[in-house]
This record gives structure tokens, C-alpha cells and sequence, in this order.
């Protein structure tokens, strides 16, 4: 289990077929052809500095269309399987700088939504819910107007996942990188009204 950040984006119009040439190039240029281990000595340093300053132009104009969606949340305690659960018919997944990118082609005549949106109301862990539901929202967002678009997921593995007692232990302790602690007390625990 990881702590990861997961970024979500949707392009439309030129945008989109773009957004899946680029990938499937970037597939392409993949120096192994065995799919059942992924390492990231499988695409040249190039290809994956690319990759990464393709992600940070995108989320640095995430407010500007064509980018007609995008949302980014960290996740304490999922697996790296979660993606091919959430994004069975995703296209390949590409190893770079910053993390692990995937990309789906939309129309899929509601394929995506029907895998997700069971997940997204009443999974088993909250973690699983919120990348369901921000899946079903990219796919959804605006697909009255544009129904071909390209999602861009970008899984970033950060560390390895603590366990409630040392989340609950890190969560108690002010935090260094916070500055100074404050003088105020600090909040009460919730309990039973």
C-alpha cells in the first residue's frame, strides 16, 4: 500500500486526439515488450522528462479549455491496482518523472461510468469512492458538448502507507514544517453528542 497523489484530467476537442497521439507515442518508444512487469528503465530519460513537462503544461492551464476537468487528491492507503480496477479498458500506462500516466478514450458508450459509479457510492473504503467518483465526474464533465475527449490519470506513489496508530500519532504532533506552534489549545476530539 502507498500514500499516492492521483491527478485526473480531461481534454476535448484537438486537444484530446493529441493528448492520445502523444501517449501512444510515448507507448510506443517503450523499450520492453513484457507486459506483465512495468519498471521505469523502460522508456529512456527523454521520453520521460517529456511526459512529466506535458503534465505540468496541462496543470499549469488546468482552469483553461480545452482542459474541461481536472482534480487532484492524495490517497493514504491504496494499492497501484486500483488503476486497472477503475480503468479496465484504459489504453497502456506510461512510467515517468512523475509517477505513472494513463490515458482512456472517451466516447466508450458508458463503460467507464458503469464500472465506476457502484464504487463510487458504496465501496468498501473511502479511498476506492473518491477515485470512482472523480471518474465518473471527469467523464461526465462536459460529454453534452464534447462526447470524444481523452482522460490523463497520473498515479504518483509518494511513500509507503502508515497504519491508523501512526497516522493518528503523526496527525497529534504539530508539524516542523508548520513553523511555530500555536499558543491555542488544541481541538478537542469529537464524541458522542
Amino acid at each position: 500500500m502507498a500514500v499516492q497523489q492521483w491527478t485526473i484530467l480531461k481534454l476535448v476537442g484537438p486537444a484530446a486526439a493529441d493528448a492520445a497521439a502523444r501517449c501512444e507515442r510515448w507507448w510506443r518508444a517503450r523499450r520492453s515488450n513484457d507486459l506483465t512487469c512495468f519498471t521505469s528503465t523502460d522508456w529512456r530519460p527523454s521520453a520521460q522528462r517529456a511526459v512529466a513537462a506535458y503534465l505540468a503544461k496541462l496543470e499549469a492551464h488546468r482552469w483553461e479549455m480545452p482542459v474541461a476537468y481536472y482534480s487532484r487528491h492524495v490517497d493514504l492507503w491504496s494499492s497501484g491496482g486500483q488503476t486497472r480496477f477503475h480503468l479496465p479498458d484504459a489504453q497502456a500506462r506510461i512510467w515517468h518523472d512523475a509517477g505513472e500516466l494513463w490515458w482512456y478514450r472517451l466516447p466508450d458508450r458508458g463503460r467507464l461510468v458503469r464500472r465506476n459509479k457502484p464504487a463510487a457510492a458504496a465501496a468498501q473504503f473511502p479511498e476506492t469512492q473518491w477515485l470512482a467518483g472523480r471518474l465518473v465526474e471527469a467523464a461526465r464533465a462536459y460529454d453534452k458538448l464534447w462526447r470524444e475527449a481523452t482522460l490523463i490519470v497520473n498515479r504518483q506513489a509518494v511513500d509507503i502507507s502508515a497504519d491508523d496508530e501512526q497516522l493518528t500519532e503523526r496527525a497529534a504532533a504539530f508539524p516542523t514544517w508548520l513553523g511555530r506552534a500555536p499558543a491555542v489549545p488544541p481541538l478537542a476530539k469529537a464524541g458522542p453528542r
